[in-house]
């Protein structure tokens, strides 16, 4: 199945389905997640060809947790362009 969404647009995925997303550019996507069902799920780059295993968060090490927190200052970035397009 391919989707076109559309400004405005939002869908739900159940945790089985496998998804990618392509975006044009300046396009923003918020994406929020419920409570892990899955210890873990695949992730694949289509420009390297990589893949490799996310883990929930039970599973990972606090180092890597931490690394994958936003700062501050990135949230601050962030914002300030999403309010520069007009988008909130």
């Amino acid at each position: 199945m391919v989707r076109d969404e559309q400004p405005g647009s939002s869908y739900a995925l159940h945790h089985a389905m496998v998804h990618a997303v392509v975006a044009e550019p300046y396009t923003v996507s918020l994406v929020i997640r419920g409570p892990a069902v899955k210890d873990r799920f695949l992730v694949m780059d289509r420009k390297t060809s990589k893949s490799w295993w996310q883990y929930g968060a039970g599973q990972e090490s606090s180092s890597d947790a931490a690394r994958k927190r936003m700062s501050a200052t990135r949230l601050a970035e962030v914002t300030t362009k999403l309010h520069q397009w007009g988008l909130f």
